[in-house]
Order: C-alpha cells, then structure tokens, then sequence
C-alpha cells in the first residue's frame, strides 16, 4: 500500500511552496500587500523575483503567499553546432535570485533530472552525458561535452532536452522554509548533428545557343538520414563584363522564370551523387556577343551546406553572319579596274539595338590573292582593304561593292590571265565565309605579241678566251616569267668536242621576266694543237620554256668563227721538296710563242702580300713552234735551327708586260737539324732498355709520349738527337692535362692545372730534372678578345719556374652579346730555360696543354614561310636571324626532300615535276650583312602542263655551325597548288538533225595538258564529272508536247594513251517525231563542271572554254498542214439570225491557240443591210483540227429576191507559221428572204 501511493504523495508535497518559472501569478511589493491581496501585479513567476526590491507571490499552486526564490541553473538556453565540435559546456544548479529577507534554501535535497530521460543517440552528439542527479545540495555543478568528430551521417534530427531542478520534499527531506514560494528555472539545450553535408553547382562549361545547358549539382560524399530538395533557377547577370561579353538580356527569347529541382533521397554513401538538371537555351537568329547569365543554386533545409550559390554560365553565339562574292567571276580587258560586291547570304541579324554584336566590334574582313596566271604589282594592282561592314536598317548586313583590282595595261606577252582572289574573314569569329562564293576568278584579257631572235648573225672569238657569249634579244613586248631559252650549235668547220663544247642539250640561258635580252656561253676548247686560223660553227635558238603563244622564235642560225692561238709558258716540274742542307736549287721554265713577239717572263715567290712577291729573276722567249726552257735559282738556307717544321713556297710566272699570271709551282723545304729535346708527338725509335737502345735491337717505333708511357719506361733513340746522347732515358715534362675544349655549359667554371715531370724511364734522373727551370709560354703569344672567354687577368705563361708549378683558368660567366667569334685556340707549352743544362742521358720529351674555347653566346636563326605555292610563281622565303653582332661568317642551308605517306588528297612532288631539289645556302657575313636580319631564298615549282593534285614537299633548314642555332621547326611542309586544268569543250557548236533524229555531241579537249598517276599526274578517278544543261530555245522539254527528251549525264572523262584528254562522244537529245506544225526548233545545251562546290582546288581541275561551252541544236520540222473553210456553201433563212462558218485543219496540228480572221465580202447580199458582221475571230485551239465563227444575219421585213449571198474568206492566222498553208478560197453564204 505504500509502495503504490508514495508517488503520488511525493508529488503532493513537491507542488507545495514550488512552481515553474513561467507559470503567471500575483506578484506584489511587500509580504503585507500579498496578504491582503493588495496592488497585484499579474507576472510571470521568473519575472516577479526579478522585480527591484523583490517579489512576493501568490498563486493556488503555491498554497501560501511567500518570498520569492529562485533555484535553477546559470543558463536558460544553450544551443550546440557543428562549429563546437569538443566543447565541454559546464553548468551550475543554485539560487539564482530571492526576495531580500527570504530564508536559506540551499541546504535542501535537490534532484536534477532530465526529460525525456532516455535520449536516442546521445553518444551522436555528446562524448559526456549528464542524464540527473539526486539527493544534492546548491551549488551543484556538473557539465557534457560535445563530440569532437562526427560519425559520417549528415542530417541526423536536432537533439533536443531539459535540464530541471526541484526540492525534494518526501517524509525523510528537509522541508521548504514557511514563507518561501520556490521558483525554478530550467535548462533547455539543442543540439545539431555534427556532420554537415555540402552541396554546390559544378563550374558550367560554355553552352551553344539551341542546345541544351546542363546543370549539374553535386553532394557531398556523406550518408545523410533526411531528404532535402535543391533548385536551380535562371537569373540575369548583372555584374561586371569584359569588353567582350553582355548580359543574356529582353532580345534573347531567354526565360528567366524557369527553375528545375531535384530531391536527394537519403541513400547510402555512394549512391545519388549528383543529379543534372537541363535547361533549353534559345536560338535568336542575331549575331552576338558571348553572352552571360547566372544560375542560383537554394535548398530547402538550413542544415544542408551550399558551397557557392551562384555560378555564372556563359552562352556562346551560334549564329554567324555569312557572306560571299555576288559574282565569281569577272572579265576585264587590261587597264580595266575589277567591279566586286561582297553580300550577305543568309538572313542573320545583329547591332546594338536588337541586342546583338556591336557594329564598331566587327572585324574588317581582307581580300587575299591566292593563286592566278597573273602577278601582282606587275600585271594589276591589289588593294586588300575592303570597306567596313554595316547594318541595313533591318539589322542585316549592306552589300559591299569595292573595286579592289586594277589590271596594268603592259608591253607583256602573256596572253589571258587569271587571278583569285579569296575573302579572309577577321578575327571576331562572327562574320563566316561561304566556301562556294568564297573565290572570285578574275580574268584579264591580254593583247601583246613579240619575236625572239639571235641579237648577231656572227661572233668572233679567239681560242684561248675560253667561251664565247651568244645573246637573243626580245622585241615587241617582254615575257611575265623568266623563260629558258634552248640555244643548240651545229658544227662546221669547227667540230664538236674538238673545237667547242656545250653540254648535249645545249646553252640554257635565262631570259629574266620584263627583260629583252640574255646570254649564254659556249666553251672553246683551248688547245695546243695549230690549226688553220679561222674554225666556225652554228648556233641557233631551238625552243623556249615555258612556251608562249604570242611569242615568235626567230631561228635564223648565228656563225661563230674560233681564232686559233696555241703558246704558253710553264713549270717544267709542278712541285718539288728540298733539303735544308742542299743548298740552291735550280728551277726550270718552258715556253713556247707562235705568231707573237718576243715574251719576257717574270719568276718570283708569292709571299702573301700586294706587291710582287720575292723577286727571282727574269726569263725571255724567242717566237718560235719549238719548246723553250729557262733556268732561274731558288736559294736555300740551314740556319741549325732543330724540329722546325716544313716550310712551304709558292712560286709563280707572271708576263711582265701585262702582269697576268702565267702558272705555279709548290716548294717545300724540309728542316734536318737535330736536338736532344723532343714534342710527344714526335716518332722515334723505342727501347725496352738501354743496352738495347745502343745495340739498336729489339726496337719499335712509337710516339714519343708512347715511348715513355711503355711498361717498364722506355729508351729512346731518334736521329735529331745530338751525337752524345743517341740513345736516352725518357722523361716526359709537361700538364696534368692535354686537351680541354670548354664551352658555352661551362660558363662561370674555374681550370686548374699543374706543371710536372708527368713521367719517366725507372732510374731516369728525375729530381735532377725537376730541380731545373723552365719556361711556360702561351702560343699565340696574344689572344685576340681573350676578355670575352675568360676571366682578366689570363695566365700567360712564365719564364724560370720551378716544377710543380700551378695555374689556373676561369670561363666567363655571361656572353657579349657578339655570336660566333672565333674558337679561341691556344696552347700552353713548357721548355727547359736556355739557362740550364740538359743532364746526360736524357731524353726530355715535352706533353703540351691545348685549349679550345667555344663563344658562349649563340646566334638563333629561324626560317619564316608561307608554306603554299603556286605552280609558276616564284616565291621568297626568308631567313631571319637575331639582331646580334657577330664575328664570323655562317651558312644556313635550306634542303629539300620528297614526302612520303601522303593521304589520298595530295600527292608528293616528285621526279615529274621539273622541280630542282638541288640545296640552297644563304651566307651571313659579318661586315656585308652586320645590319642584314633576314635574307630571302627565291622558290619555285616550274609549270608543267601537268594537271595534278596539290602536290606536298619538305623543306628542312640546317646550320654549318654548331653556334647557331634554329629556333624554329626544322622541318616544313609545302603544298604546291597546280596552276594547270583540263579545258574543254563541244566539238561542234551547231548541229541539226531531223525530227525524230538523235543528235551526237563530241566533248573534246581544247588544250594539251597531261594527267595521270604514270607521269605523276591528277588520278583518273579525280577528274572532275562534267554535266550537261538544258538553257534554252525555243522547243519544248517534258509533258504532253515535249519535243525531245534530255538525259544531262555525260560519260566520264578518261586518258588517252598520251596522257590526254579522249574525246566524249555521246548522245543525250532525242527529238520527237510528232505531227505538230511549229517549224524548225531549237535547243540551247552547256557544259558545266560538276562535282559538289568545294574550294579545294583539287575538286576543280576541269575548266570549260566558254567560247566552246555551248551547242545549239537545230530540230527540223517536216510537218505541214492546210488551213480551209469547211464548205463551199453555206444557207441560212433570213430569220435565223446567225449563220456558222468553220475552218478546219488538215495534215498536222499546231502547237499553240491560233486566231483565225474569216472576213466577209458583199456580194448580192451587202453589209449592214442583209448581214452585220464584217469580221470574226474563232480561236483554233492546240492540237485542235476544227474551229466555227457565226455571221449575224439581218431579219428585216422587205420584200427581197428570194435568194442573195455574200463570201466569207480566211484572211489572216496569229501567230504565223510558215509550215502552215492558207487556203484563200471562199465560200458563198446564200439567204433566202422570207418576207411576203
């Protein structure tokens, strides 16, 4: 019975003296006011404590009215986030507040609790739980502490509870003090999850209008527990923008209300990741900037993190203005001006005022000349500016019409001409060039002519000058392109290869373009053979390349006559070697004079220098056919000086009147002295030891540095050695090193190097050695420009040193900025010191230190091309080096090569093409091109007459010297577009044939060029298809009164066995046999290329003569017909009122309606008072054989004969028709009266 009703009774006795903080009471100022229920004040119970003074509360719950105190904890309301992860809270239950006078209430029993109790995933969110506490006293302090990490689930629910406080009150309990109303105040905490989930919009890409923009929203990679809904919505952009951006705005289409939203569902880690949302952007037809706009990203849960929520998108324009040419092609005769008009094709529309690109913005589009028979600045001018685009008032684009080519009235034969031009759009990217109106063919028609002839019909030439010069001269006019003329000789008295010589196919001499004359040289064979004293031999022009029709070639032959002259004076021997010791020698010249003076002869050695040389003396010739020799000295001096090198002279004739040199002759004199000192590289004889050296047995000839180096040492015997010390020990003085070669990667390094006896023979007297002096020099003595590879001061070298000795060498760091100066070469070299004496014995075998410094600055060179050409015109590449000083000449060179593993498109330049795959070098000299940057190389791919594919070639560029260096690609690629086509045309231009017939037509080739794979020419299967096309006359083509039929399919061209053109015969017309009486008809058919409209130029290799391109053909009629009336007789009552005549058509039909006129004629019967009609005009329709008029009949009341009539006849026919005959006879037309 207890245990059921204690809680209840606890419960009584809690409520007791207690109440919560907000629960509404009385409150009052004074214990006696509340007791005698006076001044009240309706508070809530938290507020009436707080009142200044104190509160005393009254309230039924309370049972009492009593002091306020109030018992609770120092904070009301805590609320825990994700940014207090680890954060321990700490609280404190007390009195908080009480009435002044209010008795102690801390010393009662407290419990704290917690509701609800048992909270649901409390280790979640708290890593120490605080759930109450019993039986305390004030103050009573406890605390949790939120957890530091999360557990990965994002969206968990807010944990939320309370903390209460109140006073125990059971039998066992202090009791609440009498007077005292209780007051407590909670503790309420929430508490958000820890892990927070993140989403964000992926950076967009830039959309095309008319496509579809997606937008992409990504999670973070968490669990979550909840659903949460994203959205993204259109917005306009209103912030800042590039020149070359706007804002998607009202002219756009653009809806700015559409928003699309997906839900992320809570899944499982991996799963719904990201979802895409899709937006349709708008096509307007305007041309316009890029566009921006933004897209704004908003979720409906406050606990989901938005990582960015605005991303900008850019729409790109899709719409381009196109343009073209209005006319493709253009006739001007030469001095005319060429009339282009460049239009807008499509309908597109743009400006400011729609929204659209700006006018200023748009880029000036440029004419480009790309290919043509005619040259520019020679036979037209070009402009290549064009006027500026504008806007019509409707926003689309103004047609341009510009005159931007004017053609030079000229003296060059080059017959009719040709140039394309192409329009090059700017660099905008809205303004598009259609590819079938993108070239304009210009064509000049020329009206020059000129002969070429040889400039003199007889050349006279000695036979010792050599060659003789052939001119051919051009009058009339000049050429546009430089022309190989062939000149072949013929011989005569003077035979080929014996008296002259010219290479099998001739002089090729070049007549430059725009020049009237041009040599070439044959050679003459100087011989020592007398002749008789006047040779000749024909010269003649034979052909021209490349062939000109409105040049004429002369081919009278020239005469040129060979004056023999066979003397001459020389070396008897071309080169000789003497000793040192031998004293003069004797030199030997001969000579021989015919037909000439005495000739004095000068003999001297060239020394190098302007003036004469070292004079040796002078010899003279008698005139005569025999063989002279003279004698003059060479004189030679021993100076005992050992190990010289060989000295080299060149001896030279010279006439002395005319001071023209005669011949040479090499001397070298060899040194024979000898010493007991010898260079490493010297060969002696090498012994293994000295009893072998003095026995000269067992030797083996070696380097000397090689005899020294043997195991064991080495003893040395060598013939320059001095008589006491033949055979000696070997001792090698000299550096630690032999050969350094230091460049540009070395740049700031420091050498060092040591001078030492380096090696010796075991027992050799080394120390002796060692305690000599020696001498250390430099060769050259001075070096030129040494500050720019090393560092100041250099090491020169010294005099007495002792050995070891030490030096050392440091390159420079930076360059000069002067490229390609000379390799600095330069040797250290060390000898005994003339003060000191060799000991015996002893062979001292010098080891030299040489040294090689690169410049360390490099000269880039880099090749500037454009890489297509056309066939004929010669084009410049250039060579373009850096604007830097320097020292000594170098050569770059351009190569050429064929390409391989081209595609089906192009076709390699190959062995067919006359091309010269010969390298060419361009020289940059360091004083005639110090301010030369760039040298240009002529190119070109001569003509042919080949019609091809665009045909591909490697150009490679190289240097001689490892300074300089290419900065560019090496290697480029040339595309060559063929200047040659197929011209065409119809064989016969006027056919008839008789109706019923089929007329043949011919298509034949009107020119001689070539094609085919076999002479590396256009394949058979790229030729371009030819199309026939009905575009005229006066016949009829299709329905019930065709007059022919037509198929426009006309066979495909192919190769003869020449490589030409065969002909095309074939049959595309059929004429109908009908019974129609039209006369003779015609019909008007061309030829056109067919193909699709590429501007490939290999899609357009077949051009139609247009003074061929169309045939008329004549059908003839051969049906005829008879026009009559019906009856010769026609009666009618006069009360009938109208009488019927017909006319009917026999032996044909016609073709169209014709008007007939039948006219009346009186007779008995007269107009206006026995019949009103004068003149009818029934109609004959088409195909028709029969047509009536009616005549009105007058019905009066007078008595008549009985019978009167008057004639009817055909008059007239419209349209007329030749094959038609009129019967002109008439018929009667009787009335009978019926008045009585």
């Amino acid at each position: 019975m207890i245990l059921v009703f204690f809680p209840f009774f606890l419960l009584i006795l809690t409520v007791q003296g207690q109440i919560q903080e907000d629960l509404i009471v009385e409150c009052y100022s004074s214990a006696a006011d509340c007791t005698s229920n006076t001044n009240g004040v309706s508070l809530a119970a938290i507020d009436c404590c707080n009142r200044t003074g104190g509160g005393y509360i009254s309230h039924p719950a309370a049972h009492q009215c009593g002091a306020c105190v109030v018992v609770g904890f120092d904070q009301s309301r805590v609320h825990i986030g994700p940014s207090d992860a680890g954060r321990r809270y700490s609280f404190t239950a007390d009195v908080l507040l009480s009435t002044p006078g209010a008795p102690d209430v801390t010393g009662l029993d407290y419990v704290i609790s917690r509701q609800p109790v048992m909270l649901v995933n409390v280790t979640d969110y708290l890593s120490s739980d605080f759930a109450g506490r019993t039986n305390g006293f004030l103050p009573e302090r406890f605390s949790i502490q939120y957890v530091s990490q999360g557990n990965a689930v994002a969206l968990q629910p807010i944990l939320s509870f309370n903390y209460t406080i109140a006073a125990e009150t059971s039998w066992n309990d202090p009791a609440i003090p009498s007077g005292v109303v209780l007051v407590y105040r909670r503790l309420s905490i929430t508490i958000d999850d820890i892990d927070i989930i993140t989403v964000g919009l992926q950076e967009p890409s830039i959309v095309l209008e008319g496509s579809i923009a997606i937008a992409r929203v990504e999670r973070q990679i968490i669990a979550y527990e909840a659903p949460f809904e994203v959205t993204v919505s259109n917005e306009r952009y209103t912030g800042p923008l590039s020149q070359d951006e706007a804002a998607v705005g009202d002219f756009d289409f653009f809806n700015f209300t559409e928003q699309h939203s997906v839900v992320f569902q809570p899944a499982t880690l991996n799963e719904q990741r990201f979802e895409v949302l899709m937006f349709m952007m708008p096509r307007d037809n305007s041309v316009e900037l890029q566009e921006a706009f933004r897209w704004r990203l908003s979720v409906n849960d406050s606990r989901v993190r938005i990582d960015s929520d605005t991303r900008i998108v850019r729409l790109d324009n899709q719409d381009v203005f196109s343009i073209g040419f209005k006319d493709l092609h253009v006739t001007i005769k030469e001095g005319e001006v060429a009339p282009l008009t460049i239009k807008q094709l499509g309908n597109e529309t743009g400006g400011v005022g729609i929204g659209g690109f700006p006018e200023g913005r748009l880029s000036p589009i440029r004419l480009r000349y790309v290919s043509g028979t005619a040259t520019i600045d020679s036979d037209f001018s070009l402009n290549i500016t064009v006027p500026r685009l504008t806007y019509r008032d409707n926003y689309t684009l103004n047609d341009i019409p510009f005159q931007p080519i004017t053609s030079i009235d000229d003296n060059i034969i080059e017959g009719d001409e040709t140039i394309r031009v192409i329009i090059v759009p700017g660099t905008d990217n809205v303004v598009q060039v259609q590819r079938d109106q993108k070239t304009a063919t210009i064509t000049i028609i020329d009206n020059d002519s000129g002969v070429l002839s040889l400039e003199r019909g007889t050349y006279e030439v000695i036979e010792n000058e050599g060659t003789v010069e052939i001119c051919a001269v051009l009058t009339g006019g000049v050429l546009p392109t430089d022309t190989v003329i062939t000149m072949l000789a013929r011989s005569n008295s003077a035979r080929f290869r014996s008296d002259y010589m010219h290479s099998p196919c001739g002089s090729h001499p070049i007549l430059p373009a725009f020049a009237n004359r041009t040599c070439g040289k044959f050679n003459i064979i100087n011989d020592t053979i007398r002749e008789q004293l006047l040779e000749n031999f024909t010269v003649e022009i034979s052909s021209i390349f490349p062939e000109n029709s409105g040049l004429t070639i002369d081919r009278s032959p020239s005469f040129i006559r060979i004056q023999d002259d066979d003397s001459g004076v020389w070396f008897a021997m071309g080169e000789a070697t003497f000793s040192e010791g031998g004293g003069n020698q004797p030199i030997t010249v001969l000579g021989q004079f015919i037909q000439r003076e005495n000739k004095y002869v000068e003999v001297y050695i060239d020394d190098g220098t302007s003036n004469h040389g070292l004079f040796l003396g002078f010899v003279t010739f008698d005139t005569g056919a025999i063989i002279q020799n003279r004698t003059v000295v060479f004189p030679v001096v021993d100076n005992n000086i050992a190990l010289e090198p060989d000295k080299h002279y060149l001896l030279r004739l010279r006439s002395f009147r005319n001071e023209i040199d005669l011949g040479t002759m090499n001397v070298t004199v060899v040194d024979d002295d000898v010493a007991q000192q010898l260079q490493e590289d010297e060969i002696v004889q090498c012994y293994s030891s000295a009893a072998d050296c003095t026995s000269n047995t067992n030797r083996v000839s070696l380097a000397a540095i090689d005899c020294c180096n043997r195991t064991g040492g080495g003893y040395i015997s060598y013939s320059s050695l001095n008589a006491e010390t033949q055979c000696g020990a070997c001792i090698v003085v000299g550096f630690d090193q032999s050969r350094v070669h230091i460049g540009p990667r070395d740049a700031g390094r420091r050498y060092s190097f040591t001078a030492d006896v380096l090696l010796s023979t075991p027992g050799a007297s080394t120390n002796e050695v060692r305690e000599l002096l020696f001498n250390i020099s430099q060769q050259p003595e001075t070096l030129v420009n040494a500050a720019d590879f090393l560092m100041t001061p250099v090491f020169r070298g010294q005099d007495f040193a002792t050995l070891p000795t030490n030096f050392s060498l440091q390159y420079v760091s930076q360059g000069n900025a002067v490229a390609l100066q000379p390799t600095l070469s330069f040797d250290y070299s060390i000898e005994l010191s003339s003060s000191e004496k060799m000991p015996l014995g002893v062979v001292l075998v010098y080891k030299r230190l040489s040294i090689t410094i690169n410049d360390i600055d490099t000269m880039p060179v880099h090749l500037q091309v454009f890489p297509f050409l056309a066939e004929g015109i010669t084009a410049q590449v250039y060579i373009k080096r850096q604007k830097i000083n320097f020292l000594t000449p170098f050569e770059v060179t351009l190569s050429y090569e064929k390409h391989q593993g081209l595609g089906n498109q192009n076709q390699a330049l190959g062995d067919f093409d006359n091309f010269n795959f010969s390298k060419q070098s361009v020289l940059f000299d360091p004083i005639q091109d110090k301010n030369v940057i760039a040298k240009s190389v002529p190119l070109m791919v001569p003509v042919d007459n080949v019609v091809e594919l665009s045909e591909v070639f490697l150009m490679k560029i190289s240097a001689t010297s490892a300074h300089v260096k290419i900065t560019s690609v090496t290697t480029y690629p040339f595309i060559v577009d063929s200047g040659d086509v197929f011209r065409i045309g119809i064989k016969d231009i006027n056919i008839s044939v008789m109706e019923g017939g089929t007329p043949v037509l011919t298509i034949q080739q009107i020119g001689d060029e070539r094609g085919g794979e076999a002479i590396g020419g256009l394949p058979e299967n790229k030729i371009q298809p030819i199309v026939l096309r009905h575009e005229g006359g006066n016949t009829t083509r299709g329905g019930l009164q065709s007059d022919f039929s037509f198929n426009p399919t006309v066979p495909k061209l192919t190769y003869s066995a020449n490589n030409t053109l065969n002909d095309i015969t074939f049959t595309p017309i059929t004429s109908i046999d009908d019974n129609i009486i039209e006369g003779n008809e015609t019909i008007r058919v061309i030829i056109v290329p067919g193909g699709d409209r590429s501007n490939d130029p290999n899609d357009h290799n077949v051009q139609v003569e247009l003074k061929w391109q169309t045939a008329t053909i004549t059908i003839i009629d051969n049906d005829s017909g008879v026009l009559s009336l019906e009856r010769g007789t026609y009666d009618v009552i006069e009360n009938e009122g109208t009488v019927e005549i017909c006319a009917v058509l026999t032996g044909g039909v016609l073709s169209t309606d014709t008007v007939i006129t039948l006219q009346a004629r009186d007779n008995t019967a007269v107009w206006n008072s026995d019949y009103s009609t004068h003149e009818i005009h029934p109609v004959l329709k088409a195909f028709g054989s029969r047509t009536c008029g009616r005549f009105n009949i007058i019905n009066d009341a007078v008595k008549e004969e009985l019978y009167e009539n008057f004639k009817v006849g055909i008059v007239n026919v419209n349209p007329q028709n030749s094959a038609l005959t009129i019967d002109s006879s008439q018929s009667i037309i009787r009335i009978q009266d019926d008045d009585s």
